[in-house]
């Protein structure tokens, strides 16, 4: 993905809030979509409160429908 990386909110340690001035919805596992290149978008795996862990399923599920996508781009 050429140095492009996705996150896993259980090896950072935290959580993403999704929508600013809201704390109700946490990015659990994000993704890059990448298209020639460049970051076009992200798959974002999301959980009220960040109330469910994530691992390495969830983080695979998010990078093979971002490649996916980056792919269909082509």
């Amino acid at each position: 993905m050429h140095g492009k990386t996705g996150f896993l909110s259980t090896q950072a340690g935290k959580d993403i809030a999704v929508v600013d001035g809201n704390e109700n919805y946490k990015a659990g596992v994000i993704a890059p979509i990448v298209y020639e290149g460049d970051s076009i978008g992200s798959v974002m795996i999301i959980a009220p409160d960040g109330t469910r862990d994530f691992g390495d399923v969830e983080s695979k599920l998010a990078e093979v429908a971002a490649g996916f996508l980056g792919k269909t781009m082509e």
